[in-house]
């Protein structure tokens, strides 16, 4: 059975899509969002309201007979963190902000606010589909959609699997940093990757 990817829609499965969203960064989400129960009420309104990065329009999802078991998103310039705007969401979803939110606030603003390439995030698969295909099917989804472009994405360095798949579609390491590790604790290392457009 052939793995689907497509745009994020309204009517998808919003438990699915914030389970792959969480399961994305074990540090990142779940301090933006304080626990996948206020995610699962506040990402349905942070991708109406369609602006800053949560913007359904840069979301894919990959559909296996007919459930969703993979996601990534893919950000050009001009989709931007806008924290007021995520804010509000917290606010119509009768949410409160997390203590850790304002932490995780920073970060997305550093990823998404200084970046003048393509960025492929959010890159997951369900786990129990992992080993399928289905990871690859999305890294080359993003390239292909990239299109004429240079790519980047950021991964854990730890995260070996996520690397021998980014290396295997051209992927180079760029550089290395130390990066949010989650609200109070320490940093933990990053790689950024780049794939050059190649004509």
């Amino acid at each position: 059975m052939k793995t689907e990817i497509r745009p994020l829609e309204k009517t998808d499965d919003m438990a699915a899509v914030t389970d792959l969203i969480m399961d994305t960064d074990p540090y990142l989400y779940r301090d933006l969002f304080g626990s996948r129960e206020n995610a699962l009420k506040v990402l349905p309104r942070l991708f109406a309201r369609g602006n800053s990065v949560f913007n359904r329009s840069v979301y894919f999802v990959a559909v296996l007979e007919k459930e969703i078991v993979g996601i990534t998103a893919l950000y050009k310039m001009g989709n931007e963190w806008n924290e007021a705007d995520v804010r509000a969401a917290f606010v119509e979803a009768g949410v409160p902000l997390p203590e850790s939110f304002s932490a995780a606030s920073a970060c997305f603003l550093r990823m998404h606010n200084y970046n003048p390439d393509i960025s492929a995030c959010n890159i997951c698969v369900r786990a129990d589909m992992r080993g399928k295909g289905i990871g690859g099917a999305l890294v080359d989804f993003a390239v292909k959609a990239a299109g004429r472009s240079d790519i980047r994405l950021e991964v854990l360095a730890d995260n070996e699997a996520a690397l021998r798949l980014y290396y295997s579609r051209g992927f180079v390491k760029l550089y290395e940093f130390f990066d949010y590790g989650g609200y109070g604790m320490p940093d933990v290392k990053v790689l950024q990757l780049i794939r050059l457009y190649e004509d």
